[in-house]
C-alpha cells in the first residue's frame, strides 16, 4: 500500500466562506467533523482522509482548533485588495439596506457574505488627513481612535445589484469580521429601534 504524505498549510484565520462550509455539521460524529474540517481547509478528499491514522487525523485537526483564529471583532473601516470599506452606519441607512438585512439576516450564516455586502461598502470620500493602518490577516485595519468615525467618510451608493459582486470579495475575508460587524449592526438595530419607538 502507497503512503502519502501531505504538506498541510494551516492559514491564520477562518474565512467567511470556509465558515460557511463548517456550519451545520451537528448531524456528524466527532471523528466526522474533524475530517469535513480537514476536507474543508485542504481540499483533500474525505475518502482519503478517512485512511488516515487515528492519531494523526486527531493530531492534524488540534492543529486547526489551536492555531485558526476566529476571534469576534468589529472594525469600522478597512481596506481589502487597494479598496478602502467603510460600515454603513444604521442612522444613515435606506429602506433598501433594511428591507434586505432583514430578509438576508433570517439564514444569518448562509447569508453572512451578503450580510457584509451591505454592511461595507466601498469608500467614495473622507475626511481624515491619513489613514492610519495596521495589518492583521492580510486586511489592513484603520487604528486611529475617533469619537464618531462614522462622520469622516461617505460610501459608495447602495445598490441591491452589485450586492452580489461584492459579496463574492467578501467570501475571503475573516469569519471573525463578519460575526463581529453582525454583533454590532444588531445591537445599534435595537437601540435605534427603541429610540424610535421613544421618540414617537
Amino acid at each position: 500500500m502507497e503512503i502519502k504524505n501531505y504538506k498541510i498549510e494551516i492559514p491564520q484565520y477562518l474565512s467567511i466562506a470556509r465558515y460557511q462550509q463548517l456550519q451545520n455539521l451537528e448531524h456528524l460524529s466527532e471523528l466526522g467533523k474533524m475530517i469535513r474540517t480537514i476536507n474543508v481547509f485542504t481540499k483533500i478528499p474525505e475518502s482519503e482522509i478517512r485512511t488516515w491514522a487515528i492519531g494523526d487525523l486527531g493530531k492534524v485537526a488540534k492543529d486547526f482548533s489551536n492555531k485558526i483564529d476566529i476571534t469576534s471583532q468589529f472594525y469600522p473601516i478597512w481596506q481589502h485588495n487597494d479598496i478602502n470599506y467603510g460600515y454603513a452606519d444604521i442612522s444613515t441607512m435606506t429602506l433598501a439596506e433594511f428591507i434586505d438585512l432583514e430578509t438576508l439576516c433570517k439564514k444569518p450564516t448562509e447569508n453572512l457574505h451578503e450580510i457584509m455586502a451591505v454592511l461595507y461598502r466601498p469608500i467614495i470620500t473622507h475626511r481624515f488627513n491619513k489613514l492610519s493602518w495596521k495589518v492583521k490577516h492580510n486586511v489592513k485595519l484603520f487604528q486611529e481612535k475617533l469619537g464618531n468615525v462614522f462622520k469622516y467618510y461617505e460610501l459608495k451608493q447602495y445598490d441591491s445589484k452589485n450586492r452580489f459582486v461584492d459579496a463574492d470579495v467578501m467570501k475571503d475575508l475573516p469569519a471573525g469580521f463578519a460575526l463581529g460587524a453582525l454583533s454590532f449592526f444588531l445591537g445599534t438595530a435595537n437601540l435605534h429601534w427603541i429610540n424610535s419607538l421613544s421618540s414617537l
